[in-house]
């Protein structure tokens, strides 16, 4: 085993400046100083609950900023890496106590990954050396991860687009109706509609909110705000308890007039992330819809059938399939479910927060005991988490003969296998294989003259034209990337006219088909998925009504 791994994190200036100077009081390299501060910071947060654990501003103003590395040598104070050669499990065990907004992960486009390991470091030196720059001059530099999250929230509250109005304010109908006890739009579905709506709201403010730069910038005008002079420590106290006060500002911010719009948003200038919101609220009822799913599969009773939306599909069980609870929250599933799972016969999900198992039926004896050949659709679903298996289920259940529409799937869903697969599997012939490779061609040659129809570059259109005339779709579309031109060639694919997957089980088809057809119909699914979340975020900058983004 290695003595130490390595990996870097990007640091401003300043707090290079500040490690160095650690490194000479203590008399050692700057190697061991970093490991030791970071030994220091673990054992001191290590110990603190969650919510007092401390951050550095810096993690929550998301700077420096991910500019880019040709970017950062025209910004001097944006520094540079410090190299962290660490012992084994220390990076991960920073990460764990080190800040993580809602809707960050690790691994993730750069508005939204998480820069934990760098959190852990940076705090870790302001917190024996204080460190600033023009950007962080006057900022408390230090937060409880609570209070950090405070300020996320109003930052968010601050940056609310159209459609995450029409949410928040649907949810205010619903709890304070007109005075004659009415109540109009999402609202009017009564006490169900608002429970939905609130969960929506939540999940708005929670994993599935946007990020980008407008919002961290935001972020930093509010920090500059409450978190300078001698006020600060009061006003971190303030975010960090988030009571009556907080919650005040936040609805200040939300519905902000134009000065204070104005003064948030300094430095801006008028950019609309509306396309963002517009995904944050498909985001964020789709994962309150799959949460009805899953508790949907165990309580479902004789209905066999159901409409997810979003998208806005159709999801058909065999009648005989069931789902049942297999524990209690945080407990280890029971027996035998708990063996029929290591046997690879059951697959867990997550259903009102407790583990459940799918699909069962009813055998002759009276018992509940796991469906005859599901082991290939069980197979497909190697390595997935109990909380991503809900989606995989949707997918087998999904009725890919269905053609209805919704606002958000304007094209009916369908499982398009390639023209070979298809002929391998028997669904169809030679000829009908060298027909659909035909019709291929012929499309993805039309794409091409489309491409050299609209292209304006002399220096590309001869490289292309030669690529055309040879034949060569990778040399096409290789040079058409470089011209910054969309080319992408069409297959030769075969539209599956089955309805769900699982049926393919009950019909008894050979197990090497249902599980590829498992494995494709999955991954078809989240295409489908985000093209609807991409006309979410079309929806958006077409101003729909407000009762779009609440009836979703």
């Amino acid at each position: 085993m290695p003595t130490h791994v390595e990996t870097n994190v990007w640091l401003p200036a300043c707090a290079l400046a500040a490690v160095k100077a650690i490194a000479v009081r203590r008399g050692l390299s700057r190697d061991e100083t970093v490991r030791q501060l970071l030994d220091e910071h673990l054992e001191a947060q290590e110990h603190r609950e969650p919510d007092l654990r401390l951050t550095h501003i810096s993690t929550v103003l998301r700077y420096p900023p991910a500019l880019g590395r040709r970017k950062h040598r025209w910004v001097p104070e944006f520094g540079g890496p410090l190299r962290l050669r660490l012992r084994p499990g220390v990076a991960d065990r920073a990460r764990a106590v080190s800040l993580r907004l809602p809707g960050q992960f690790q691994r993730a486009h750069r508005d939204y990954q998480s820069r934990q390991l760098t959190d852990a470091v940076m705090t870790a030196i302001a917190v024996h050396e204080p460190f600033t720059d023009t950007y962080l001059d006057g900022l408390r530099p230090v937060l409880r991860h609570r209070a950090a999250r405070g300020l996320w929230g109003l930052a968010v509250a601050a940056t609310s687009t159209a459609p995450e109005l029409a949410v928040h304010e649907a949810v205010s109908r619903a709890e304070f109706p007109d005075e004659d006890g009415s109540a109009s739009g999402a609202s009017a579905g009564g006490p169900g509609a608002s429970s939905r709506l609130l969960r929506v709201a939540a999940a708005l403010e929670g994993e599935t909110g946007w990020h980008s730069a407008v919002r961290f910038w935001v972020a930093a005008n509010i920090a500059r705000l409450l978190l300078t002079g001698s006020g600060r420590d009061a006003a971190e106290r303030m975010l960090f308890e988030q009571g009556e006060q907080w919650r005040e500002l936040r609805l200040d911010y939300r519905y902000a007039n134009a000065a204070t719009r104005e003064e948030l948003r300094r430095g801006i200038g008028d950019w609309d992330d509306s396309g963002r919101g517009g995904g944050a609220v498909w985001r964020a009822d789709r994962a309150v819809e799959v949460e009805d799913f899953e508790v949907w599969l165990v309580a479902r009773g004789r209905a066999a059938a159901r409409t997810n939306l979003p998208p806005g599909w159709l999801l058909r069980t065999p009648p005989n399939w069931r789902a049942r609870a297999a524990g209690g929250h945080g407990a280890a599933l029971r027996e035998p479910y708990a063996r029929w799972v290591a046997a690879g016969r059951l697959l867990v999900f997550t259903s009102g927060g407790a583990p459940a198992v799918w699909p069962l039926t009813r055998g002759n004896d009276g018992r509940m005991r796991p469906v005859k050949g599901i082991e290939p659709i069980v197979a497909a679903a190697a390595g997935l988490a109990p909380d991503q298996t809900g989606t995989f289920i949707e997918a087998m259940l999904l009725d890919w003969s269905d053609d209805g529409e919704s606002d958000l799937m304007p094209v009916p869903a369908v499982l398009r296998l390639p023209a070979s697969q298809a002929y391998e599997f028997g669904y169809i012939d030679a000829a009908q294989r060298r027909r659909l490779m035909a019709e291929a061609r012929a499309a993805t040659l039309k794409d091409m003259d489309d491409v050299l129809n609209r292209l304006h570059d002399d220096f590309y259109r001869g490289r292309l034209e030669a690529a055309r005339d040879s034949g060569s779709v990778t040399d096409f579309r290789r040079l058409a990337r470089s011209a910054r031109v969309h080319f992408s060639p069409s297959p030769a694919t075969w539209p599956w006219p089955g309805g769900p997957v699982a049926d393919e089980v009950v019909a008894s088809t050979r197990p090497e088909i249902v599980q590829w057809l498992a494995t494709h119909a999955h991954r078809t699914t989240a295409m489908l998925l985000q093209h609807s979340m991409g006309e979410a975020w079309n929806a958006a900058f077409d101003h729909r009504p407000p009762s779009f983004w609440t009836d979703m």
